[in-house]
């Protein structure tokens, strides 16, 4: 802090040095001074100017910690200040107030615009059930098959909306309990059977009679996303591997391997990033680079690893390694 002191107030040094050279100077030249030992008036000079230095900068600092202590009730401490103090903060305090102003107008349209969203996916989600209704009463195969797929993608694409609305209030809406993950994980491949039958893929499934800690409802989106991932970029009549296991550390895991396109080495790094597509969005227009990345920020909030593995033109496999339950309480501590 004295470094930065001393560059504030280099003017101050800049006069005394060019007061104490005009003075030597002025002994130098008038004879009527030479009674007067130079040393002693440049020793004194330098003494009376090191304890002022030495002053001001105590008072300064003072005054510097308060501010910087008590930002929020700087009214408390103006009699700390020098009125040019007292200025400068008079002018953050107007800077701040109407900072404050304009981040509560923000905060206040950001919050009703989510809520009308949220109530307009809700409002949606309606006619969407009762398309599914009307689906289910086609007679005709093939177009039975191509509307469910169509269905299947709306209602995706909506519930990717109504997640990521809610996402940043996760922790409010979280019941962390044992949930089995058989249950969960054949709930969404039934709900999307329609699109891999269509393509067909076949799916293979082990070692899912196991329970987990977490919670249910982001458990589930969590899956869905990886699922319709690799069903999407799966070719037809291809395999989907589902399986879990322990791994060494006592936690459980569960696998989703496709035998898809794959990745790209240099995608590989970004693909948890928001809207991030790679070299799968420029050669298609099927990714929207959303999936994978509300899948990683739900499931960090959960305390479950997410990690991916690929190679390009052969597959990839998206390991989910769940906390044990000592884990997941120190989660919940923090």
């Amino acid at each position: 802090m004295m470094w930065l002191f001393i560059r504030e107030k280099w003017p101050w040094l800049l006069w005394y040095v060019a007061f104490l050279l005009l003075a030597n100077i002025l002994f130098w030249l008038d004879d009527g001074l030479s009674s007067i030992p130079v040393s002693y008036f440049n020793g004194l000079s330098l003494l009376l100017f090191v304890l002022f230095f030495c002053w001001r900068y105590s008072v300064e600092k003072r005054q510097l910690q308060a501010f910087v202590e008590h930002l929020d009730e700087l009214d408390r401490h103006y009699d700390r200040f020098s009125p040019f103090q007292q200025q400068y903060a008079d002018a953050w305090m107007m800077v701040l107030d109407e900072q404050t102003r304009q981040v509560s107008k923000m905060t206040l349209r950001l919050q009703e615009e989510k809520d009308d969203l949220l109530a307009w996916v809700h409002e949606v989600k309606t006619p969407l059930t009762a398309m599914k209704l009307g689906i289910e009463q086609v007679t005709d195969h093939k177009l039975r098959t191509k509307l469910e797929q169509e269905w299947l993608r709306l209602f995706l694409l909506l519930d990717q909306q109504l997640h990521q609305t809610r996402l940043n209030s996760m922790e409010k809406d979280n019941r962390i309990e044992q949930v089995q993950l058989s249950d969960v994980v054949f709930d969404e491949l039934k709900a999307m059977k329609s699109w891999y039958f269509q393509k067909g893929i076949g799916v293979e499934y082990d070692g899912l009679e196991t329970t987990v800690y977490s919670d249910r409802k982001w458990l589930a989106f969590i899956i869905r996303q990886l699922l319709s991932n690799a069903v999407k970029y799966s070719r037809a009549n291809e395999e989907i591997h589902v399986y879990s296991h322990q791994n060494s550390k006592g936690q459980k895991e569960l696998h989703i391997q496709d035998e898809g396109i794959g990745i790209s080495p240099e995608d590989l790094p970004r693909i948890f990033q928001k809207s991030y597509t790679g070299n799968i969005g420029r050669e298609s227009t099927v990714s929207s680079g959303m999936g994978l990345y509300l899948a990683k920020n739900a499931a960090d909030k959960l305390g479950i690893a997410i990690t991916v593995q690929s190679e390009k033109q052969r597959g990839t496999c998206v390991t989910l390694t769940f906390p044990t339950q000592n884990e997941f309480m120190k989660i919940l501590d923090k």
